[in-house]
């Protein structure tokens, strides 16, 4: 059975890559509520590399988390395993 996801929940994030003969789109779907997974890149910002956080807020290529010291900040989508095809 499919899981139900409450629309007004989901958000989305796109990043527009541009070359020589058109334009392609890359779309990331942002669950709140949901865990995304750190990378090694926000380890300097009080991340912890493999480690889950629950998405607390989201605009446009930034999502808020609760870090590792407790405090809710943002974050670009690049420091997440799930949107790292995004960017690189």
């Amino acid at each position: 059975m499919k899981e139900k996801i409450n629309v007004s929940k989901v958000c989305f994030s796109e990043r527009k890559v541009k070359n020589m003969n058109c334009v392609m789109h890359n779309v990331a779907n942002v669950h709140i509520g949901k865990p995304v997974t750190s990378n090694n890149r926000g380890e300097q910002f009080n991340l912890t590399d493999g480690k889950q956080y629950l998405v607390i807020g989201f605009d446009g290529d930034y999502i808020k988390i609760k870090n590792d010291i407790g405090k809710e900040e943002w974050y670009s989508l690049e420091y997440f395993c799930e949107f790292e095809e995004l960017f690189w």
